[in-house]
């Protein structure tokens, strides 16, 4: 399958941003699972396994568990050569980067089985991703790639420069010459914190840069022996810049990823004809019914029912009162979402979603699904909100009720006024 099965001289004439050697790269170049780069084929063996049993990962950093990252790496087209014993995902930049696409692209989604968490595929968006041909899997991945920003849920980046711009910024050194990173330690710091290893190796899956690499020593960070451009990466630097002033505008104007990506390719990939789906808003269609959330603090729980209708702002009165608390401090939502988007719910009017405006069916919340709420940031209660079940809306239900109580809460203030005279 090619990036052009043919381009008209007409056509070729209106692209003036595009010389003809880039065009004819576009025209020469091959989609396969294993072409330009193994990104297809990668990603289809991460997509196999969160079908068949789901990947385990960690509650906390929803990152994959330890003991699964090596046998992951041997089973990828292109392993990489470490020498970590007990790896972490963010050491393994092959795995990172390929986690970071399958979270971005809502191909998969977490869910929790018998208190353990997985990285499990998301049925529908699946479904669509099998009947694309490989040129469309491959534009999904690189609009995702492109127009979605990593930092959602990769917090190991030193930096929150945009993918464009740290695209252009790499090509421009490898514009000059190959990149000797490994053993350079300005070179190493400066791409750590300006892309990110993942960054470099995602690039080779698309088939934009070469990787040469040597086995690193024990205890070791992996970086590519050596980074080179191939003429696919610089065919694709060119047409980004050549729309870079309509992509501005575009994101700007919040205009639709998918419209805006099919116009950019449209003349260089004839054949891809749809895309997968761009990421939903956090914040969905309602959903109504009747919510049952088990809240934790300490050694204490509390179970709430309360209806989709409710907002935020009544959730917090219910759970501080569920626990005793004054209502006498500041507070906010956590929740992230299957795409690994973090999103804050707060009384603030300036943060993701304003509590008294986001009802509680507002938000895309699954079964299994973890809330965390902070209140009072001088002392910083933390609270562990689970949703346990949605039921259909209950018309003799209109407001929160507290359903059960187990163990006694901590007091939110232990201590005596006079500790605190002057």
């Amino acid at each position: 399958m090619l990036f052009h099965h043919s381009i008209s001289q007409n056509q070729k004439e209106t692209l003036t941003g595009m010389d003809k050697k880039h065009i004819d790269i576009f025209q020469k170049t091959r989609v396969t699972e294993t072409t330009p780069g193994s990104l297809i084929a990668d990603m289809e063996i991460l997509l196999t396994k969160a079908e068949q049993e789901g990947i385990a990962i960690s509650e906390k950093t929803k990152h994959i568990t330890m003991n699964q990252l090596i046998g992951i790496n041997e089973a990828l087209t292109s392993p990489l050569k470490t020498a970590h014993i007990r790896p972490t995902q963010v050491s393994l930049p092959n795995i990172h980067g390929l986690y970071i696409l399958l979270r971005i692209s809502g191909l998969t989604k977490v869910q929790r089985k018998k208190k353990k968490a997985f990285l499990v595929t998301h049925g529908p968006t699946v479904e669509t991703w099998k009947g694309l041909n490989n040129e469309e899997k491959y534009a999904s991945l690189l609009k995702y790639f492109l127009f979605t920003p990593h930092d959602t849920i990769e917090s190991s980046m030193g930096t929150r420069m945009p993918t464009l711009y740290k695209l252009w910024d790499l090509f421009e050194k490898l514009s000059v010459s190959p990149l000797k990173i490994r053993g350079d330690k300005d070179l190493e710091n400066s791409c750590t914190y300006n892309y990110g290893t993942y960054f470099m190796v995602l690039l080779e899956l698309f088939g934009m840069v070469t990787i040469t690499q040597a086995k690193a020593n024990r205890g070791e960070k992996w970086f590519p022996e050596t980074l080179t451009s191939t003429p696919l990466g610089e065919a694709f630097i060119a047409l980004i810049l050549d729309s870079l002033n309509k992509i501005q505008t575009a994101l700007i104007r919040q205009d639709d990823p998918n419209k805006l990506f099919m116009q950019m390719i449209a003349p260089y990939m004839p054949v891809v004809k749809d895309l997968l789906p761009d990421a939903e808003d956090p914040i969905r269609e309602f959903r109504d019914g009747l919510y049952t959330f088990e809240v934790r603090l300490q050694k204490s729980s509390r179970r709430i029912v309360i209806p989709a209708t409710e907002d935020f702002s009544t959730f917090s009165e219910t759970i501080l009162n569920a626990f005793n608390f004054y209502n006498d401090h500041l507070y906010m939502f956590k929740f992230e979402d299957r795409f690994g988007t973090k999103i804050q719910i707060s009384y603030e009017e300036d943060l993701d979603s304003y509590s008294s405006d986001t009802a509680i069916g507002d938000l895309s919340m699954d079964e299994g699904d973890k809330i965390v709420f902070i209140f009072d940031f001088g002392d910083w209660w933390e609270f562990d909100i689970t949703l346990e079940q949605i039921d259909k809306p209950d018309k003799s239900i209109k407001e929160a009720k507290i359903t059960d109580r187990k163990g006694t809460p901590p007091q939110q203030y232990p201590y005596d006024d006079e500790d605190y005279d002057c």
